[in-house]
C-alpha cells in the first residue's frame, strides 16, 4: 500500500485518535514523522512517543489531555506552494 500523504495520513490518525478519546495511536514510522512527533513532545502538544523497531516500524503516539478534552485543538496541514 503506497501513501501519497505520510504527513497528513499522521495529523488523520492523530485527530481521529482524540476525537475517540484513545490514550495511544500507532502509526508507521519514518523520519520526518519522528522530527514532527519530537516537536509535537517538546512543545507540549502530546504526552510521548515510542519507537519499535522491527519488519515494519511504527511509532506509538501517546496523547495529551486536560480535564478531559484533548490538549490539541486544531490539527491541519497547511501546504503552500
Amino acid at each position: 500500500m503506497s501513501m501519497q500523504d505520510p504527513i497528513s495520513s499522521l495529523l488523520t490518525g492523530i485527530r481521529n485518535a482524540q476525537s475517540r478519546n484513545k490514550l495511544k495511536v500507532c502509526v508507521p514510522s519514518s523520519s520526518k514523522k519522528i522530527a514532527i512527533l519530537e516537536l509535537l513532545v517538546k512543545e507540549g502538544y502530546i504526552d510521548s512517543i515510542s519507537i519499535e523497531e522491527g519488519k515494519k516500524p511504527e511509532v506509538s503516539i501517546f496523547l495529551k489531555y486536560y480535564k478531559g478534552k484533548p490538549v490539541i485543538k486544531e490539527i491541519k496541514r497547511i501546504s503552500k506552494p
